[in-house]
C-alpha cells in the first residue's frame, strides 16, 4: 500500500514498529497485551495497534519494547504505554494489563513546559527524558532499576536521583535500559550507572555491592575507557557497552557464551576494549543484544556479532570474537541498514528503504 516502516522495536516475545505515516503496527505474542490493539490474541503478520482512545489521530517518532511490554512517544512528546505495566508496592510482577495505548501521567514530576524527548523501555521498568535533560523512571523498582531511593515500585514516573554526579553545567547526553539496570551518558563524557550490578555490569565488584537504587559514577580510571571520550552507552542483560569518539566498543558485565566479545567467558568487570577492531577500520554505530550474543551495526551497514545462538543447534554461530554476518551470501548484503534491534531470541534490521529483515526464533 505504498506504506513503509520508519522505526522498530521488538521485546522478548513481541514487535512493534512506526510506519511512513506515522502509525503504529505490532505482531508476535500477545498474552499480556503487548500488541496494543484490545485483545490478548497472537499475531503472526504485522496488525495495526488500536488507533482510537487516547491517541486518536496521534502521529509517532519512537518505540521502545522490552519483555511484555512497549512505550511509544508522539510528536507533541506525550508517551503512552501498553501490556505488563501495572505493578504493586513491591517486586517486579504485574498487578494488571493495558491492552491499548495508554497516556503516561508526568504530573507528578516537574517537567518545567518541557516536552520528553527521548523514551527506552527495561524489562519492567521504562525510561523517558525531557527536553532539559532531565531523566525519569517508572514501573517495578525491583532491584533499584528506577534510580531513586525515596521510591518502591511507581506506576507515575519519578525523578532519576543523579544530579548530585553533574558539575555545574552538565546535562544527560544520552541513556540505556537494560533488563535490570540502566546506563546514561553526561555532556562531559561521564557514565552514570544503577540498578543490579550483577557480574559487574555497574563496573564495580558484584561481590561488595549487588545493587544500588542511587546512580553512581562508573569509574573507568583503570579500564580501557580511561582519557577516551564516550558517545554511546548500551546496557544489556546484564552487561553494559559503550562507544568512544573514534568508534571503538568497550564491554563489561556479564561473559556468559561469550557476550562481551572478549575473546574469553569470564565475567569482567571493568570496561575492556574489544581488541578484534583494532586491526579492521570500522566505526560502530549501535549496538543490540540477546540473551546469550551481541550484534553491532557499523556506520558503513555491516553486522558482527558474537556470543552463542540458541536458535542454532549446531552451534554455527557461536563465537568469543566478533564475526562478520551481513557477508556475500546474506541477503542483507550491499544493503544500507538504518536500525538494528534483538529481543530474546531474535534480530531485526531495518534498512533505510523501511524495509524490514528478521531472523532467529520464530515462535
Amino acid at each position: 500500500n505504498g506504506v513503509s516502516f520508519l522505526d522498530i522495536a521488538i521485546g522478548s516475545e513481541h514487535a512493534i514498529a512506526i510506519l511512513s505515516d506515522s502509525t503504529l503496527v505490532s505482531w508476535g505474542s500477545n498474552s499480556y497485551g503487548q500488541l496494543g490493539n484490545k485483545s490478548l490474541s497472537e499475531s503472526l503478520t504485522p496488525t495495526p495497534v488500536y488507533a482510537g482512545g487516547q491517541i486518536k489521530n496521534k502521529k509517532f517518532v519512537e518505540i521502545s519494547a522490552r519483555n511484555k511490554h512497549s512505550i511509544a512517544l508522539d510528536e507533541s512528546g506525550a508517551v503512552y504505554q501498553w501490556g505488563a505495566v501495572i505493578f504493586g508496592q513491591g517486586g517486579n510482577v504485574p498487578q494488571s494489563n493495558i491492552d491499548e495505548p495508554t497516556i503516561v501521567d508526568f504530573s507528578q514530576v516537574q517537567l518545567s513546559n518541557k516536552k520528553i524527548i527521548k523514551i527506552d523501555a527495561g524489562n519492567h521498568f521504562n525510561l523517558a527524558m525531557g527536553e532539559d535533560s532531565s531523566l525519569f523512571s517508572w514501573g517495578s523498582n525491583h532491584l533499584g532499576v528506577l534510580g531513586n531511593i525515596n521510591s518502591s515500585n511507581s506506576n507515575t514516573p519519578i525523578n532519576v536521583d543523579y544530579n548530585s554526579l553533574l558539575d555545574e553545567n552538565e546535562k544527560i547526553r544520552t541513556f540505556s535500559a537494560g533488563s535490570t539496570h540502566s546506563l546514561a551518558l553526561t555532556t562531559k563524557g561521564k557514565i552514570i550507572g544503577w540498578g543490579w550490578n550483577g557480574y559487574g555490569s555497574l563496573g564495580i565488584n558484584y561481590l561488595k555491592q549487588e545493587y544500588t537504587n542511587t546512580p553512581i559514577i562508573i569509574d573507568v580510571q583503570n579500564s580501557s575507557l580511561k582519557d577516551k571520550t564516550p558517545i554511546y552507552v548500551k546496557a544489556g542483560r546484564d552487561c553494559s557497552f559503550a562507544i568512544d569518539e573514534n568508534g571503538e566498543i568497550h564491554s563489561w558485565g556479564r561473559n556468559q557464551d561469550g557476550a562481551l566479545g572478549l575473546g574469553f567467558v569470564e565475567e569482567y568487570q571493568t570496561p575492556r576494549k574489544l581488541d578484534y577492531f583494532k586491526d579492521v577500520n570500522v566505526k560502530i554505530k549501535s549496538i543490540a543484544g540477546t540473551n546469550k550474543s551481541t550484534y553491532i551495526l557499523t556506520q558503513d551497514s555491516e553486522i558482527y556479532f558474537w556470543g552463542m545462538d540458541d536458535n542454532d543447534p549446531d552451534s554455527k554461530l557461536f563465537s568469543l570474537t566478533p564475526k562478520y554476518f551481513n557477508d556475500r551470501y546474506n541477503p542483507l548484503f550491499n544493503v544500507e541498514i538504518d536500525t538494528l534491534v534483538a529481543g530474546w531470541t531474535h534480530v531485526v534490521a531495518l534498512t533505510k528503504n523501511g524495509d524490514l529483515y528478521s531472523w532467529g526464533n520464530n515462535s
